[in-house]
């Protein structure tokens, strides 16, 4: 069976619309301007197209995400997790995680220059408020007593092989005087799959 060549245009803005979407496909040219073609070939050309393009659904982006609707959990003076995302790598390539949250502390004025402070960072292991993107929100000691609220965020890019990884958002408190207290909610943490394609 032979087909026109329409519809061997028709094909070739199939081919070239997914090529947009996936990334740039490879296809056996076999065609010639004003030939006909046998079904066979397109079939062929088809065929190659879908492969190069579930090989480049390898290589998109992916998301994932954790929302936290209550606020809001205590943070103590030892590190500790606070909330964890995990995210299935289809190839090597970058996790970008980002958390935004609200960040309270119970502050009593002891009239000092001591400082009350909350810190967040994410790790790829619990309980450990790495350097890189550790954030803070911070009092002095003379800051009026009462609750005290800021939005805390902070961000960093990891880099992953194929598989499950897993991040964690983790906390940890200076409290300097007697009744001062911490916490953090409100909390939106994601993970972004990126691959190292660009």
């Amino acid at each position: 069976m032979r087909v026109t060549i329409k519809l061997l245009i028709t094909m070739f803005i199939l081919i070239s619309a997914c090529a947009a979407i996936a990334g740039s496909l490879t296809v056996p040219n076999t065609f010639i301007s004003g030939d006909k073609a046998l079904a066979s070939e397109v079939n062929e050309n088809f065929s190659a197209a879908k492969t190069e393009i579930d090989d480049n659904d390898l290589r998109m982006p992916g998301v994932a995400f954790v929302d936290e609707n209550t606020c809001c959990s205590d943070v103590t003076t030892t590190e500790m997790e606070h909330q964890s995302i995990t995210i299935d790598a289809p190839t090597s390539g970058y996790v970008i995680v980002s958390y935004t949250g609200i960040c309270r502390l119970h502050h009593i004025n002891a009239a000092t220059t001591i400082v009350q402070s909350i810190v967040i960072g994410i790790s790829t292991t619990s309980a450990n408020t790495v350097t890189a993107n550790r954030k803070s929100f911070t009092l002095p000691g003379n800051a009026g007593t009462g609750v005290h609220s800021a939005t805390c965020a902070t961000q960093q890019v990891f880099p992953v092989t194929t598989g499950s990884a897993t991040f964690y958002l983790n906390a940890v408190a200076t409290l300097p005087t007697a009744g001062e207290e911490a916490s953090i909610g409100w909390g939106n943490l994601h993970a972004v799959f990126v691959p190292n394609q660009y």
